[in-house]
């Protein structure tokens, strides 16, 4: 039954393979008969499950009731030298699945990496997968969701792009809000949007160029957002829509209480769209693909809330990788002629290059800018290879901790210079926040400094 005041542009949410519960630190992949096959030994069915246990760290682990089960029945639930690769057997969603794991105990084991029902070449016509702990995008088209009295609800929930050849589908929750404001106070996990991907030609693919794109939208929203967030068991269907591929894996994945600042601002979800295209093109290139892991994983640890030494370090090695990638691999300068540069001169450049100043400003940052003074060339890239030196190589022990908040202002502009250069790089052109400003509003945001003004090239 359809209403006939429902929003005509309103459609229902993409159908996923895990319930949208609440948050919480254990999330169910599955729940059902479990059998355990060792070589040639398979024991029998017990009850079961399979979890992703979200505690210091990300674990996928499984494990089934023995409670009544004989000696005999619980010794084939144990692990045996020289008996053969462990594999877990059970139906999931009606599709029998095989999977390698590993036995830690009677009746429990764990994937220590991914593992999957079928090979890289398995063809399909549509992946889905689910997320974890990501925000609401704005300016969704609607969806919309009818109970079985008739009453129905709708809500903005539906983001869709086209990134490369690629058409991405993503349905949120409709409950999202209350849901991400207790995972952030109570430091918990949820699903928060079903995600499907498809060919935009119709095409069928291979479920080894799903994987890609799914780890480059892992690590380009994670990047973003200034924190880890993941697509949680991706399931591939074939054209007649049964499920032929299914990849089960413990992801990196983070509260939404652990984001302390990230350049992407959420009101702007246009940018996001933009900055998405850049990276998942740069991406499915082979040959910046994974300098473009590295370089934004180091963005997302240089920003977290750790050490701020090694944030420091972090930074600038990203930086000398970027700085590497963008003279030498690029054969703007030999390799000889770059090493000759010293780190500082390799910063500035990339800084500049980004039409961006070097100079430290005092204004948010004036401890840092009072230090810059004191060393050669007097700017944040000088300043940040003193400190890093002095930190690998300190002449006295507590050389910079005497000046308090220092190496605070420091981590956050080396991480900001990261950022930046890591967007130029990628000719992304929209808006961005800047973490070296730790007052006033937080969804402040303006144009990259390379951006167009007035319709003409900065």
């Amino acid at each position: 039954m359809v209403h006939p005041s429902h929003d005509a542009a309103a459609g229902p949410q993409l159908d996923g393979y895990i319930p949208l519960g609440p948050p919480s630190d254990v999330i169910t992949l599955y729940e059902g008969p479990l059998q355990l096959r060792v070589g040639d030994d398979l024991a029998r069915q017990r009850p079961g499950e399979i979890t992703l246990v979200l505690r210091s760290g990300s674990h996928l682990v499984w494990g089934v009731d023995l409670d009544g089960a004989s000696y005999e029945e619980r010794l084939q639930w144990q692990f045996r030298e020289g008996s053969g690769v462990p594999m877990l057997r059970f139906a999931f969603h009606g599709t029998p699945l095989e999977l390698e794991t590993y036995l830690t105990g009677d009746g429990y084991g764990f994937f220590g990496h991914r593992t999957s029902n079928a090979d890289d070449k398995t063809e399909l016509a549509s992946v889905v997968s689910h997320w974890v702990n990501l925000p609401h995008l704005p300016h969704g088209s609607r969806l919309c969701h009818e109970h079985d009295d008739g009453s129905w609800v709708e809500w903005g929930g539906r983001w869709m792009l086209t990134l490369g050849d690629w058409d991405v589908t993503v349905d949120e929750r409709r409950d999202l809000g209350e849901t991400l404001r207790t995972a952030t106070r109570e430091r918990l996990y949820a699903i928060s949007h079903v995600m499907r991907v498809r060919r935009s030609d119709g095409r069928t693919f291979h479920a080894g160029d799903a994987r890609t794109l799914l780890s480059g939208l892992q690590v380009a929203l994670s990047f973003a957002l200034g924190r880890w967030t993941a697509p949680v068991l991706p399931v591939g269907l074939d054209e007649s829509g049964a499920l032929a591929w299914s990849e089960w894996a413990p992801l990196n994945i983070d509260s939404p209480a652990k984001a302390h600042g990230r350049w992407w601002v959420e009101h702007r979800p246009d940018d996001l769209k933009d900055y998405l295209s850049c990276f998942i093109n740069n991406w499915l290139d082979p040959e910046r693909q994974h300098s473009l892991g590295f370089l934004a994983i180091s963005a997302i640890a240089a920003g977290e809330s750790g050490f701020v030494e090694q944030r420091v370090m972090t930074a600038l090695a990203a930086l000398e990788h970027l700085s590497w990638l963008a003279e030498v691999r690029s054969g703007t300068q030999s390799e000889t002629e770059w090493r000759r540069r010293k780190p500082a001169w390799r910063i500035r450049h990339l800084v500049t290059g980004a039409c961006a100043s070097p100079e430290v400003d005092s204004a948010p940052q004036p401890i840092l800018a009072s230090f810059a003074r004191t060393v050669a060339h007097g700017d944040g890239p000088a300043a940040l290879v003193e400190l890093r030196d002095s930190i690998t190589h300190p002449k006295e022990a507590d050389e910079r901790y005497r000046v308090p908040g220092l190496l605070a202002e420091a981590s956050r502009l080396a991480t900001r210079y990261l950022e930046l250069a890591l967007l130029r790089w990628l000719d992304y052109a929209g808006h961005m926040a800047d973490r070296t400003i730790t007052t006033g509003w937080a969804g402040e945001s303006r144009a990259v400094p390379w951006a167009p003004s007035d319709g003409l090239p900065r």
